[in-house]
């Protein structure tokens, strides 16, 4: 990804228990329980989903997504490929809400 344009997915330095969205210098924190059994990846991948999902609906440009999750984050930024199908079909619903979202 161009340096100059920012990262989209990023490691923070320390691990979220909510995830913030900023809109026009407003914070918002949203949390939520999953109803099914989920591995660390999968609540990860549907974390960021919720996040991207809310962004939208906010109207949000130019949104930075912070995950602690190192796989997570590699494969949405293409560094890695998700190999499992699981991975892959949340990677794909991850790109797809991420293209809805101007910079």
């Amino acid at each position: 990804m161009d340096p100059e344009r920012g990262r989209i997915f990023k490691l923070p330095g320390r691990r979220h228990q909510n995830y913030p969205l900023h809109s026009k210098r407003i914070h918002y924190r949203a949390s939520f329980t999953l109803g099914f059994p989920a591995s660390n990846n999968e609540a990860k991948y549907e974390a960021v989903l919720v996040g991207l999902q809310m962004a939208i609906t906010l109207g949000v440009t130019g949104l930075e997504v912070h995950c602690d999750s190192l796989s997570v984050v590699n494969q949405v930024s293409g560094e890695y490929i998700a190999r499992d199908t699981r991975m892959a079909e949340y990677l794909q619903l991850v790109l797809e809400l991420k293209s809805k979202i101007p910079r």
